[in-house]
């Protein structure tokens, strides 16, 4: 029986190629990616430019001016302009937070499967409690506590998701630590961080790229969801989702200020999650 996944061609069997919704979904990030990144470059005017003769004017295909061809908010701010940070600004904090939990939950992880025991069971026990606890409830104290500042906001989206990579890394470093490979390397002498680092991480490196595409996209609803309430990104900065929380109150009188930061976010994460599912099929060890 041919294996999931695998086609095919010319008596041969093969790995399923890139899918052209594959590679739609990796154009469409790195364009977006690429539109943060230059936004210095591309917006036409800062993103707290204020114009208040230009308040509220409709994008230019509905009959607006081509200076803002996104329109304008209440303030006269152009939308394309905004939308560029926001972009930078949400991308870059959402990315950060994910890089953050992957390499806390590793560690944590590493750590449960290396040292067993009590240290396995607390560890266990921390990522069974974060998650039975619906994260939201656990952000907002956080940052009531310790204050919304830009660092501590980072912090807490990294903190998002750690135990799924702790449960991830912790299972593959115990599967991997039977292995020909290690056992052999344990049998010469060579020392456990060695091993860790040089025989099991790269093995699991898959796993984890995979596992990182897969909370990105959830790392920047979160990220828009905390600053949509106020409690995440704060003016006079702009982000996603505080540009969707500018807009809600216009929603039927300018309905494009919140309009274009929410197709944004939905396109990016829609595009984050076809690559994502689509990396967990080609990096599958059991489809090679």
């Amino acid at each position: 029986m041919r294996q999931a996944g695998s086609r095919v061609r010319k008596g041969r069997p093969t790995r399923g190629r890139p899918s052209p919704v594959a590679y739609a979904s990796g154009a469409v990030l790195a364009f977006v990616l690429l539109l943060g990144a230059g936004a210095d470059f591309i917006a036409p005017y800062g993103f707290n430019d204020q114009d208040l003769r230009a308040r509220l004017q409709p994008p230019a295909f509905l009959g607006g001016s081509p200076a803002h061809w996104l329109g304008t908010d209440e303030l006269g701010r152009d939308i394309f302009s905004r939308l560029l940070f926001s972009i930078r600004i949400s991308l870059a904090v959402a990315l950060a937070g994910t890089l953050i939990g992957a390499a806390l939950g590793t560690v944590l992880g590493f750590a449960a499967a290396h040292f067993r025991g009590l240290v396995d069971d607390a560890i266990l026990l921390f990522v069974d409690m974060q998650a039975a606890l619906p994260f939201i409830i656990l952000a907002l104290a956080a940052l009531a506590i310790a204050g919304n500042t830009f660092l501590v906001f980072v912090i807490v989206l990294g903190v998002y998701g750690w135990e799924t990579f702790a449960r991830l890394m912790r299972g593959a470093v115990l599967s991997a630590s039977g292995s020909a490979y290690v056992l052999a390397a344990k049998a010469i002498g060579t020392r456990p961080l060695r091993i860790y680092t040089r025989q099991i991480l790269p093995n699991v490196a898959g796993l984890l790229i995979v596992q990182i595409s897969l909370n990105f996209p959830a790392t920047i609803l979160l990220e828009s969801g905390l600053s949509f309430v106020g409690l995440g990104i704060q003016p006079p900065s702009t982000s996603l989702g505080l540009m969707i929380g500018e807009g809600r109150d216009l929603l039927f009188v300018a309905p494009w200020v919140a309009l274009a930061p929410g197709l944004t976010i939905f396109v990016t994460c829609l595009a984050a999650s076809f690559l994502g599912d689509h990396m967990a099929d080609r990096l599958n060890v059991t489809l090679r």
